[in-house]
C-alpha cells in the first residue's frame, strides 16, 4: 500500500473586502447565552473574559455600530 505525506495548509476563504484572517470566538456568557463572534485584533484566550465593544466597518464600508469581542482587562 503508497501512502502521501502531505504538510496542513492554512486555508483563506474571506472575500477580497473581509479582513484576513477573521478571527471569530464562541462565547457562553454567565446568564447561559452562547453567541459566535467577531473578535478583536487583541489576543485572547480560552477562559479569558472578554465584553462587546467598538465600531467597525462592515464588508460595504460603511462605519455601523458593531461591535466585536476583546478581552476585558
Amino acid at each position: 500500500m503508497r501512502t502521501t505525506r502531505s504538510r496542513p495548509k492554512r486555508a483563506s476563504i474571506s472575500p477580497d473586502d473581509v479582513r484576513s484572517p477573521n478571527r471569530i470566538a464562541l462565547v457562553r456568557f454567565d446568564d447561559g447565552v452562547q453567541v459566535i463572534a467577531q473578535v478583536t485584533n487583541d489576543p485572547v484566550s480560552v477562559g479569558e473574559t472578554v465584553t462587546f465593544a467598538g465600531s467597525y466597518r462592515l464588508r460595504d464600508g460603511e462605519l455601523k455600530d458593531v461591535p466585536r469581542l476583546r478581552p476585558v482587562e
